[in-house]
């Protein structure tokens, strides 16, 4: 027999469009499969306009559940006491009212499910309604780094779900608290991390992971580096605080916390013991796909005990010196006394139950383990009486001693220090404060203020943290990311929104020192390693890495003053030598603009440029490789280095964007000696890009060195002959049309004709996608984003926020010096319409579709499903921060400044107060609501006086109103 496949994406019949088929006349708002045999469906029609998963949530009710059977049927509910059974023949019955009150609740406790934010941008979310998406319950948690060089890999940072699970990193990409390793994007981390059980009698009377019926409320609230979490139940009432300890003098490295807190409610004693878990990371968790077994074998139970043999802490120890450089960490505390019962046996203490009810959570061993110390339980026995309320805290961390053989002795030393700095409960709660004063000394050097009271809280609580969890975490690490992704280089991006907070919280040193970082991955010859954690690899793997650099360095000079850095010397990457961060900079130039590059004379796209997924050249060459190859072409030609000598290979439009962009902001930090030859490559460039990269009314993505299958020698505009749909005689990358915009190289005659392409074919509900559907296989491309992914997602036609907010800053920053005033509304127009679809509290509009965190953005959205996917962490909202800047257009030359703000029609203020130099600034900008800001007709106000062009600010603290 001949079987007939039918995939997700064949057109498979929807269950609401299957209820259409019963039910004509009414209005389907959600719908679901009763049977995949003959398509019964249940349906329920209401009067709501966004979806909500109604069929989910009722199907579990009894009131539903004893209507249903084998044939289609439809709840119709027209208000609280109107509601019925309305079944495929036609009939009708009524729903009792036990059966409505129960239908109501199912309804009302769903609808909680999304939860609200407070007025300081925190997530209250009700526990008892369910989880709507895997990003949309998550925290972040940063802690302190070092002071000095590594500041940006020595910062621990956590994930934390509204159940207190995910896991915890110290340094770089070292896990204290496991990430779990499996298909389901909803678990970071070990299930059993953060988790705790109290039991009364032998019986367990709570679990932490666990709100059944037993738990009468539970909420979870997530704020800016904290997350709180609260249960009561008949008889108890407990209280989580989560979070990273800041750095104690002679500490830990790295250390998280969580108190807890216990009250009683019934007024009666209660004989309670508290078992805390949870699983560390492995010494070599890359190994674990190959021999599970080795890494349980070569791990042993450690204990810490105090002078009265009194157990303090447990830490899995290794036989070999390299695993034993560091030493993790875990102890449980109630009211100063620590845990008296220990188990490593994950097998045991599951047993045949589940983490909800472990089979073996009395059965503790209570002795080392001599392999498998990677899961741990510790327990404690407490009374709980009316009077006074039970504080426990668990802590787990870790300890770095390189090349020490006595790494116990160090433990021991750093959590004395730890315990004594901290020695109850009480003193631990105090920490909390702390944390979350930390982050609001960074983004104070902001404070804006609007007549959209979202827009405010947002651009003042969320955006500045998710900027400031990215300067160090970068995206190596959020929800999804489970594995060992290392820092990109491009994602310096990361610190063009961070910088001028950091500046003006006065670290301008720390700045200095997360520079170093990026710059001492540069190597010799100009080109960057991709990834890095404490050492570089794949150098020269994408030809735009060392292009974003410059931007950041340029950043910090104009905001610090400080050129001493351009003459600093930094080591070269690969090589024990060093050189001035100006010679650096200009290798980066020599490279991107006269050596790898092309018969066009553009850089390389080599692996690929941003867009990984972009990828044509089917044998790229590293970095080294190239050097090599072009050192040999030279000195067979006799050319000096730096002549050009092209490649056959594909070429970057975007990648020359962003080397003219960088040969501009670097030109003024070169003696005039040299100056003249960056002015020469700039002018070059800028001509070579103008003739060659426009085609057919559209700048290409990729110029190819000959016409190949296609006939063409680009890829990106009309007649590429790269598009997949036979609607569009094309591709269009969006790309191309942002950065010919921010690089300046596109006029405003090329602007008013490529915009409407741009609306035409990439614009949806959804956002701007990266490009129009495309079929890089005719380039004969493999790996490519259509190779990877569906129509939809990520690079393959998503809304690649990352990007559309590109689009965003490049509209608003060229919209000030339009003089068409249809195409300046225009670019307005889109670039407000994509900037609010970024903002993410606006998930809170349709949750169950858009299923992303309402406090921070993630990756990009699938146009089709709608849905807002991860990870949380991308370049997103540091180009947010940035449009945000740009809608202020606050610029500061030395002592000058000028002010061209742009805003939203919905809105009617706009204003920022910011430090700068020891000078107080406060700009506000009004208009009137359903017009855009004019800035040629607008009154401008310097304390209180009239004033016309640049503002001198060299007098002290300015108060600015412009009225446009």
């Amino acid at each position: 027999m001949a079987y007939r496949s039918l995939r997700a994406r064949d057109g498979f019949l929807s269950p609401g469009a299957r209820a259409k088929e019963f039910f004509p006349s009414e209005r389907i708002s959600d719908a679901a499969y009763l049977s995949l045999e003959n398509h019964a469906v249940f349906a329920v029609s209401d009067r709501l306009s966004r979806h909500e998963p109604l069929c989910y949530a009722l199907m579990k009710t009894s009131a539903v559940r004893k209507r249903i059977d084998d044939r289609s049927v439809l709840l119709r509910i027209v208000s609280k006491k109107d509601m019925s059974f309305l079944r495929e023949d036609g009939t009708l019955a009524p729903c009792s009212i036990s059966e409505r009150r129960e239908i109501a609740h199912a309804i009302l406790r769903m609808r909680k499910a999304a939860g609200y934010l407070d007025n300081e941008g925190a997530l209250h979310l009700n526990l008892k309604a369910g989880r709507i998406g895997p990003h949309y319950d998550v925290n972040l948690l940063l802690g302190e780094g070092k002071k000095g060089k590594d500041a940006l890999l020595s910062t621990p940072k956590s994930v934390v779900n509204s159940l207190g699970q995910g896991s915890f990193r110290g340094r770089a990409d070292f896990q204290i608290l496991a990430t779990r390793w499996d298909v389901s994007e909803e678990e970071n981390g070990n299930p059993l991390n953060r988790q705790f059980y109290l039991l009364e009698n032998g019986k367990i009377v709570f679990c932490s992971a666990n709100v059944d019926d037993s738990v009468k409320k539970a909420e979870c609230v997530h704020r800016n580096n904290l997350t709180e979490i609260t249960y009561e139940t008949a008889s108890l009432k407990i209280k989580r605080t989560i979070f990273i300890v800041p750095q104690i003098a002679g500490g830990p490295d790295a250390v998280e916390a969580q108190t807890i807190d216990i009250k009683s409610l019934d007024g009666l004693n209660h004989d309670l013991t508290i078992v805390y878990t949870g699983v560390f990371g492995l010494a070599n968790p890359l190994g674990q796909r190959d021999d599970i077994i080795y890494q349980n074998v070569i791990c042993e139970t450690r204990l810490l005990l105090d002078k009265r043999d009194t157990p303090v802490a447990v830490s899995p120890a290794y036989r070999l010196p390299k695993y034993n450089e560091t030493a993790k960490f875990a102890s449980l505390r109630v009211d100063g006394s620590f845990f008296d019962g220990y188990s490593s046996d994950l097998s045991s203490f599951i047993g045949r139950g589940s983490i909800y009810a472990p089979e073996g959570i009395e059965s503790f061993a209570n002795v080392p383990s001599l392999h498998g110390a990677s899961f741990f339980a510790l327990r404690k026995k407490f009374l709980l009486t009316p009077k006074e309320p039970v504080h426990a805290s668990s802590f787990v961390g870790v300890v770095y001693k390189k090349g020490d053989d006595a790494i116990e002795k160090t433990l021991s030393e750093k959590l004395d220090a730890l315990f004594s700095s901290l020695p109850d409960e009480r003193s631990l709660s105090k920490e909390s404060g702390h944390v979350r004063g930390l982050f609001n000394k960074y983004r104070k050097g902001f404070r804006f203020f609007s007549s959209d009271a979202d827009f405010e809280r947002y651009a003042n609580r969320n955006l500045p943290f998710q900027v400031y969890y990215q300067s160090f975490v970068s995206r190596s690490f959020a929800q999804t990311q489970k594995g060992y992704r290392e820092i990109g280089f491009r994602e310096i991006q990361d610190l063009y929104a961070s910088i001028p907070y950091f500046v003006r919280e006065g670290k301008a040193k720390l700045v200095r020192s997360l520079l170093s970082d990026w710059i001492e991955n540069v190597h010799e010859f100009g080109y960057a390693n991709h990834n890095f954690f404490y050492e570089g690899k794949e150098p020269g793997l994408c030809s735009d890495d060392a292009l974003w650099l410059i931007h950041a360095i340029s950043l910090y000079v104009r905001m610090t003053g400080d050129e001493g850095i351009l003459s600093q010397r930094f080591r070269m990457a690969g090589k024990r030598k060093s050189r001035p961060l100006l010679e650096t900079i200009y290798a980066i130039l020599r490279y991107s603009a006269s050596i790898s590059v092309g018969v066009h004379g553009l850089p390389l796209l080599d692996t690929a440029d941003w867009n990984d997924c972009l990828r044509v050249d089917l044998a790229p060459l590293s970095g080294p490789e190239k050097e090599r190859a072009y050192k040999t072409e030279i000195s067979k030609r006799g050319l000096r280095l730096g002549a050009s000598v092209p490649f056959q290979r594909p070429e970057s439009v975007m990648n020359a964007f962003l080397l003219s962009i960088a040969l501009r902001e670097s030109e003024p930090f070169f003696p005039p000696s040299r100056r003249a030859e960056i002015e020469g490559m700039s002018a070059r460039l800028s001509g070579k890009i103008r003739s060659c990269a426009y085609r057919n009314g559209f700048y290409a993505r990729i110029l190819l060195p000959n016409e190949g299958t296609t006939g063409r020698d680009y890829i990106g505009s009309r007649g590429d002959g790269m598009s997949s749909s036979s609607e569009i005689d094309g591709t269009y990358y969006l790309n191309s049309f942002s950065w010919s915009l921010l690089s300046e190289i596109a006029d405003e005659g090329q602007i008013k004709e490529m915009l409407p392409t741009v609306d035409r074919y990439l614009k949806t509900s959804e956002g701007y996608v990266l490009c129009s559907p495309s079929d890089l296989s005719k380039a004969g491309t493999k790996g490519s984003a259509t190779d990877n992914y569906y129509e939809g997602d990520r690079e393959n036609g998503g809304v690649f926020k990352h990007a559309a907010m590109m689009l965003v800053v490049a509209l608003l920053k060229r919209s000030k010096g339009i003089r068409d005033a249809e195409l300046k509304k225009t670019m307005l127009d889109d670039a407000f319409f994509m900037f609010g679809k970024a903002l993410p509290y606006n998930v809170l509009k349709d949750p169950f579709v858009s299923k992303g965190n309402p406090r921070f953005c993630t990756q990009y959205v699938n146009p089709i499903t709608k849905e807002h996917i991860g990870p949380m962490l991308s370049g997103t909202a540091t180009w947010v921060a940035l449009a945000l800047y740009e809608m202020m257009g606050v610029s500061i030359e030395g002592d000058t400044l000028t002010v061209s703000p742009v805003m939203p029609l919905e809105m009617s203020l706009l204003g920022v107060e910011f430090m700068h130099k020891g000078i107080g600034f406060s700009v506000t900008a009004h208009k009137a609501k359903g017009r855009y800001f004019d800035g040629e007709n607008a009154k401008t106000t310097l304390n209180g006086v009239p004033v016309q062009g640049p503002i001198d600010i060299s007098p002290g603290n300015l108060d600015i109103l412009i009225e446009g």
